[in-house]
């Protein structure tokens, strides 16, 4: 029963923590600092956000999928791995976490969507 509340904790916090990083609107600041260098006045008097050149880290920090592969790896080096039954390499180990961690995140955020598009 231990290893099946544990499992379902680490579940939740990987999910939460891609969520929060990756959709929430406290850390939409953070993203747009990552993703945009300025802001360009247009003639009309609108403002056009200026893509960084080095796009990489703006778009892995707003993909849910990425976030959970990363969160994963997080969450098994500080809280609880999910293979530690399994006697192997600690990169396999952080592989794992981050293959779990993206699939059940995708699962879940997926399934949330979908429920919230049909109301």
């Amino acid at each position: 029963m231990d290893y099946l509340i544990k499992s379902i904790v680490w579940v939740l916090a990987v999910y939460g923590t891609a969520l929060i990083i990756s959709m929430s609107t406290i850390l939409l600041p953070f993203r747009n600092w990552l993703m945009y260098s300025s802001q360009e006045k247009q003639e009309n008097g609108s403002t056009t956000a200026i893509e960084r050149k080095w796009k990489l880290p703006g778009k892995l920090i707003t993909c849910i999928m990425c976030m959970g592969f990363w969160s994963g790896v997080f969450w098994t080096l500080t809280f609880y791995d999910p293979m530690e039954s399994v006697d192997s390499n600690i990169l396999l180990h952080l592989l794992n976490g981050g293959v779990v961690g993206t699939s059940t995140t995708w699962l879940i955020h997926l399934t949330f969507s979908s429920r919230m598009a049909g109301q």
